[in-house]
């Protein structure tokens, strides 16, 4: 017996790899809000750097608004996938390469700032400074340009300047957890996504309706013999 073909609905149809390719990134763009969120909750939890301008209501108020950002990338997918629309998955995979790049380029930038404030404060301690210290380097000068510090002496602003580094390999830590992850969905995303717009800027498969035989009805008459 020969196995029932699935009826397909007569018209323009996508592939199933383009349907694949949208479930993929509709998950992704799910991730992505999620991780979003977890991210603004984190830094609305963590304590105010003593460094940061604008108090309380400034800083709540750059995160909502960064979320807020954060949450139209994934936005531009999910709904993009839904939809079908080539032009949102093509801004949602551009901007999530764009973020990528963006995301390693600040991973690296923050490293190197890192190492670079711990051989000034290694080499350069008030009173002891080591021949790797810079010649004229004070670091009551440093201080200068930061708000409550523009007198400090070389010794206060070298502590105060410790203690904020400290307080960046702590937060490190947790921006590693969240970039790392969010670095390597932006990227999937970015080729996931780029797939999916190639796919629907193909034209649509054509599926021919389906053969409709008529049926011609007549009268029976009946036969003359049959009285």
């Amino acid at each position: 017996m020969e196995a029932r073909q699935p009826f397909v609905p007569y018209g323009m149809q996508r592939d199933q790899e383009t349907q694949r390719l949208s479930k993929q990134v509709i998950c992704l763009g799910i991730a992505a809000g999620v991780f979003a969120v977890g991210r603004g909750i984190v830094a609305m939890v963590t304590p105010q750097s003593p460094s940061e301008i604008g108090g309380a209501h400034g800083r709540l108020g750059s995160i909502v608004l960064g979320l807020a950002l954060a949450l139209l990338v994934p936005a531009c997918g999910y709904f993009g996938a839904k939809r079908e629309d080539s032009n949102l998955v093509g801004c949602f995979s551009c901007c999530n390469c764009l973020s990528c790049c963006c995301a390693i380029t600040g991973l690296v930038g923050v490293f190197m700032g890192i190492a670079f404030d711990n051989a000034l404060l290694d080499n350069c301690i008030p009173g002891n400074e080591s021949s790797s210290c810079p010649d004229g380097f004070q670091w009551s000068k440093v201080c200068q340009n930061l708000p409550g510090h523009e007198h400090d002496s070389d010794w206060a602003c070298y502590h105060y300047l410790q203690d904020l580094s400290d307080s960046a390999k702590r937060s490190l830590i947790w921006d590693l957890l969240f970039s790392v992850p969010t670095c390597i969905l932006g990227c999937c995303s970015s080729v996931i996504g780029y797939k999916l717009y190639g796919k629907l800027t193909e034209p649509p498969l054509a599926v021919a309706p389906p053969v409709q035989v008529g049926i011609q009805q007549q009268a029976i008459q009946p036969h003359p013999e049959a009285h």
